[in-house]
């Protein structure tokens, strides 16, 4: 079921952040940016202090207690690594059943995150996991709720999202090691391809500035003709790469010595290994 996004309104929360890393400024900034929420009613944790002067300097308050953010957020965005989660869940004891908290950990199920609080704590806790081209409001997200989780809530976190990112609806929670892997992880693939790119641009005798203008324009602009085709379902991925592969042609060559070379094989195999990772989080 899809939700309509109008059925919410989102500019009456408090927004919360524990942990100022860049993902969680790109939200911030983002939701203030587009106006879905007052700089006046975030308010972020971190023991840096050059990390909250960031999030002061676009409105929203600091502090370096994150029983504080509890204490004041509708929303709490868990912006902290997995392996120092367990050192902030006492902290949030005192979270009620009209409190959501939504993280952006990889590798720790809501299971687990639940088991970190006490019994009879009932916030909501959601799972998504951005990408960091959500920097420029440029990313895809994937969220992950139990059933039991109220259609505005969801409806919120959303709206919240929305400004900075592609947010892929309701995906399994099983399912957000995948998404890790594919879309999480994903800008690092792209970027090696990217370098890989322009250094043979530069072998073949074009300057960094030309080679990496090139590249980099090659890649966004077929990244959008995919998006297009997607949407307007006018063809695959795989036909799109049919369709600029002249038989015999410098396409097909270059395709032919990456295939030799195992391009497809090696990338299907490094989105699995980072799935297997972010499943071995969740043991640790």
């Amino acid at each position: 079921e899809q939700f309509i996004m109008a059925e919410v309104s989102v500019s009456s929360l408090r927004v919360g952040f524990i942990g100022c890393g860049n993902m969680a400024e790109a939200i911030a900034r983002s939701i203030v940016s587009s106006g879905t929420v007052a700089a006046a009613q975030v308010i972020a944790s971190n023991p840096s202090s050059p990390r909250r002067e960031v999030f002061a300097s676009f409105g929203c308050k600091t502090t370096t207690d994150n029983t504080e953010v509890a204490a004041n957020s509708d929303i709490i965005f868990l912006c902290v690594k997995p392996q120092i989660s367990p050192l902030v869940f006492p902290q949030l004891t005192a979270l009620t059943e009209k409190q959501t908290l939504v993280s952006v950990m990889a590798g720790k199920n809501i299971a687990w995150m639940r088991s970190q609080l006490p019994a009879d704590c009932k916030c909501s806790i959601v799972r998504v996991m951005p990408n960091t081209p959500l920097l420029i409001s440029e990313g895809a997200c994937g969220i992950a709720y139990p059933e039991s989780t109220a259609k505005e809530t969801v409806l919120q976190i959303k709206a919240l999202l929305k400004p900075s990112s592609l947010v892929v609806e309701d995906v399994a929670e099983s399912s957000m090691d995948a998404v890790t892997a594919v879309s999480g992880s994903g800008p690092a693939y792209v970027f090696r391809f990217l370098e890989a790119m322009i250094a043979a641009g530069e072998e073949e005798g074009l300057s960094a500035e030309v080679a990496s203008r090139l590249a980099i324009q090659t890649v966004l602009g077929a990244g959008r003709l995919a998006q297009h085709a997607n949407r307007t379902n006018t063809g695959t991925v795989a036909e799109l790469r049919t369709r600029v592969t002249s038989k015999g042609g410098t396409t097909q060559a270059a395709l032919d010595k990456m295939e030799e070379l195992g391009l497809y094989a090696t990338v299907k195999q490094g989105v699995h290994a980072a799935a297997a990772r972010s499943r071995e989080l969740q043991q640790q």
